[in-house]
């Protein structure tokens, strides 16, 4: 039998030289370089998208912390203006209380009840003579 024609497609040829255009010969060569530079420049554009998203979290980080202290500022600004309300809101008591004393101590001198029944007395007269009477 006769032996059959041999079709070399292989890096060597059957004499062990090297052929010239054998990655032409093997297209899977050229796709794996291809896949290994794809896979290569996804990684970097990755890494530049996640550095990318680090970055921007850090910054709306950031951005919350200068909210919250804001936040902080204006309550301490609030609890000032509720201090300052529950000193107001104290002295008006003791301004009542002071008021209430007065009033008691005007009620209990004689010369209060004196003076109201004087200008009684003087209007009761004044009306009897058909007379106008000017106190002031």
């Amino acid at each position: 039998m006769t032996e059959p024609v041999k079709d070399v497609k292989s890096v060597m040829d059957e004499d062990n030289t090297p052929k010239s255009n054998s990655v032409v010969e093997m297209p899977w060569i050229l796709i794996s370089n291809q896949i290994q530079q794809l896979n290569t420049n996804m990684n970097e554009r990755l890494n530049a998208i996640n550095v990318r998203i680090d970055d921007f979290r850090e910054e709306v980080r950031q951005r919350f912390e200068q909210v919250d202290k804001r936040f902080e500022q204006v309550d301490k600004r609030f609890e000032q203006v509720d201090k300052r309300f529950e000193q107001m809101d104290k002295r008006m008591d003791e301004l009542k209380q002071e008021i209430d004393v007065v009033k008691k101590s005007m009620l209990t001198k004689p010369g209060y009840y004196a003076g109201i029944a004087g200008a009684v007395l003087m209007l009761v007269l004044g009306a009897l003579l058909n007379q106008h009477i000017r106190l002031f």
